[in-house]
């Protein structure tokens, strides 16, 4: 895990947005379709979330990006403390 203040990327004022999870507010960095994503394309939009956030976070859960309800189809941590969430739009 990195020793620098990850929250400061997953502020809603500036690189972040709402998100609901598990009745839960959350930020999370969106991305839409078609991303590139450590060397892996997928048509799916991801999400990155801070992972401290979403413990308990399992597939086949939902989460509410930008009015839309898409569901979480991989999970994916990268170390870091951050998780990158493969989605797809229910």
């Amino acid at each position: 895990m990195f020793d620098e203040d990850i929250s400061l990327f997953f502020n809603a004022n500036e690189h972040a947005e709402w998100a609901v999870w598990q009745s839960k507010n959350i930020n999370v960095i969106f991305e839409k379709p078609y991303a590139q994503a450590l060397g892996v394309t997928s048509v799916n939009p991801f999400a990155k979330a801070v992972e401290a956030d979403l413990t308990g976070i399992e597939k086949g859960q939902n989460i509410l990006i930008r009015s839309t309800n898409y569901t979480i189809v991989d999970i994916q941590p990268n170390g870091t403390g951050i998780l990158l969430l493969e989605l797809k739009k229910v």
